[in-house]
């Protein structure tokens, strides 16, 4: 299977892939926030140059295109922990239960929607 997605990368890459990429982090995808900001911009773009090379739809995993978007874009990966304040009115409803921002199973059906 490593060889599929070496092709892959190795196709989606092709023309815009530098050595710097290799130091990209891999975010999880479910919970991404960004900025509005230039870097914004410049990272768009370089996901759509990805996205260009792409013709067949199968994509990787997300965290890959973030990561490697968010390095072209020099962006700042931040943590979020129980004390950052948004992260309480993160609900999300999965197989009869109700998560927190964290995935955990929580009673409070408060901010869900």
């Amino acid at each position: 299977m490593k060889n599929v997605y070496d092709k892959k990368i190795k196709k989606e890459f092709k023309g815009i892939y530098y050595e710097e990429l290799d130091q990209s982090p891999n975010p999880t995808e479910t919970r991404i926030i960004f900025k509005n900001n230039k870097k914004l911009k410049v990272f768009l773009d370089f996901w759509k140059k990805i996205s260009d090379n792409n013709d067949n739809f199968l994509t990787y995993y997300c965290g890959v295109y973030f990561g490697t978007s968010m390095k072209h874009a020099n962006m700042d990966l931040c943590a979020v922990d129980y004390k950052t304040e948004f992260t309480k009115y993160g609900r999300i409803f999965h197989q009869n239960r109700i998560l927190n921002y964290f995935g955990d199973t929580t009673k409070d059906k408060k901010n869900f929607r």
